[in-house]
C-alpha cells in the first residue's frame, strides 16, 4: 500500500532533506517512499522513518497534513488505524525515544555517550536495563549500567529494546487486565523462544527472536489503551476457568464479543511504533499452525515465536488458554516426545525464576 503522505496545503512542494549518514536526498515523493522503512509517528506527531542507509530521519509535523503508514499494512489495519488517529485514540512513543533512536543510528555517539543522552528519561533508562538483563547474559552477569548493556546488546538490538521500553510505559486504561499481567507473560515467551533458538541451534540474532516473542501479542496493549472495555471483557472470560474446568482462549473470547483481533491490533501497533518486519509478521500469525515437521527446513522467527506463545501458558498455569492443536502442530516441529518437552520447560522456568514471582 502507498502511504497516504504528507503534502502541506500551503506548499505544493515536498520538504527536501538530506540523510547525514550517507549523503542521499530526499525531495519528491518517490525519493521518500523508495528504499526507506519503518515509518512512525511520535507523540509531537512528527514522522519518522528509516533510511535505507540505516540511519533514523525525521519529517516535522509542519511539513505533512495526514499520514497512513506505506508498506506491509493491511487495509483494515490502515481503516482502524485513520478511525482511532481521527479519535485521537492511536497510542503513539515519545518523541524522545525516537531522538534517541536518531541519535543511535548515527554511528558517531560512543557507548558512553549514549548512556547520558538516555540516562535523561530515567524512567525509559531503567526499563530499558531491566529488558538488558532479560536477555541471557553468557557469564550469568548482571547487567549493572546504561554503558554496559549499549556494550552488551549492540546498537541494533538496543534500538528495538528503546521501543520495547517505550511500549512498556504506555498506560493501559483497563480496569482489569493490568500491564503487569501482560508483560509477564510476554517475558515468559521470549524467555521460551530464546531457550529454544540455543536449542535448536539458532545461527540468527537471539535478540531479535527474544524481542519477536515478547511483543508477539502486542495488539493486547493497543486494545488496552483504545479499546480498554473490550479488552476488560475478554480478560474476565480467558482469566479463570468454568466450573467444569473448560475455561476459553482469547480468540474465542474475541469471537464472543465480537471485538477486533490482537493481530490486527498488533499489526497496528507494529508498524505505527516502527517495529522490523520480523515483529509485524509475528503479531499478525503467531497463532498460524507450522506448515512442516520435526528435521524440516530452518525454523523462522515465526514459528518459535508462536510456539513460546502457547508454552507460556502452560508454565504459568493457564492450561485452558492454551490452543491444543497450535502447541500440538508446534510440538511436533520441535521435540520427538513429551518427556522432552517438559524437560526444556521445567529448565526455562528454573533459568527464569524471577519473571514467575508477579
Amino acid at each position: 500500500m502507498r502511504g497516504d503522505f504528507w503534502m502541506n496545503e500551503s506548499s505544493p512542494q515536498f520538504v527536501e532533506k538530506k540523510c547525514l549518514c550517507c549523503g542521499r536526498i530526499y525531495k519528491s515523493e518517490s525519493d521518500y517512499l523508495n528504499g526507506t522503512s519503518r515509518w512512525r509517528t511520535c507523540s509531537q506527531k512528527n514522522l519518522w522513518f528509516t533510511c535505507s542507509c540505516g540511519s533514523t530521519l525525521i519529517l516535522l509535523k509542519k511539513h505533512y497534513c495526514s499520514f497512513v503508514p506505506p508498506g506491509p499494512v493491511s487495509s483494515q489495519a490502515a481503516s482502524i488505524i485513520a478511525q482511532l488517529s481521527a479519535k485521537q485514540e492511536l497510542p503513539y512513543l515519545s518523541t524522545a525515544i525516537m531522538e534517541f533512536q536518531s541519535l543511535l543510528s548515527s554511528g558517531l555517539e560512543t557507548p558512553a555517550h549514549l548512556a547520558v543522552a538516555l540516562k535523561k528519561d530515567p524512567v525509559l533508562a531503567a526499563e530499558v536495563l531491566e529488558i538488558a538483563n532479560n536477555l541471557k547474559v553468557p557469564t550469568g552477569q548482571k547487567i549493572g549500567s546504561l554503558e554496559h548493556a549499549i556494550v552488551y546488546v549492540g546498537h541494533k538490538t538496543l534500538s528495538e529494546i528503546v521501543l520495547v521500553a517505550g511500549t512498556k510505559l504506555l498506560k493501559f486504561k483497563t480496569k482489569h487486565y493490568s500491564q503487569e499481567i501482560f508483560w509477564q507473560e510476554a517475558f515468559v515467551s521470549a524467555a521460551i523462544a530464546e531457550s529454544l533458538g540455543l536449542r535448536l541451534n539458532w545461527k540468527q540474532n537471539l535478540d531479535e527472536l527474544f524481542l519477536a516473542a515478547a511483543l508477539a501479542n502486542i495488539g493486547k496493549v493497543v486494545g488496552a489503551i483504545a479499546f480498554p472495555g473490550e479488552i476488560d471483557r475478554i480478560w474476565r472470560i480467558v482469566s479463570t476457568s468454568n466450573p467444569e474446568g473448560q475455561g476459553r482462549t482469547w480468540l474465542q473470547a474475541e469471537t464472543e464479543i465480537h471485538g477486533i483481533g490482537h493481530r490486527i491490533l498488533g499489526e497496528i501497533g507494529a508498524v505505527t511504533w516502527g517495529f522490523p518486519l520480523s515483529i509485524i509478521e509475528t503479531a499478525m500469525d503467531h497463532h498460524r499452525l507450522p506448515l512442516i515437521g520435526l528435521g524440516a527446513e530452518a525454523p523462522t522467527i515465526l514459528e518459535i515465536a508462536s510456539f513460546a506463545n502457547q508454552a507460556a501458558h502452560r508454565l504459568l498455569g493457564h492450561e485452558w488458554r492454551i490452543e491444543k492443536d497450535v502447541l500440538k502442530g508446534y510440538f511436533y516441529r520441535f521435540f520427538r516426545q513429551e518427556s522432552e518437552l517438559r524437560n526444556f520447560l521445567d529448565g526455562v522456568k528454573a533459568e527464569n525464576a524471577h519473571l514467575f514471582k508477579i
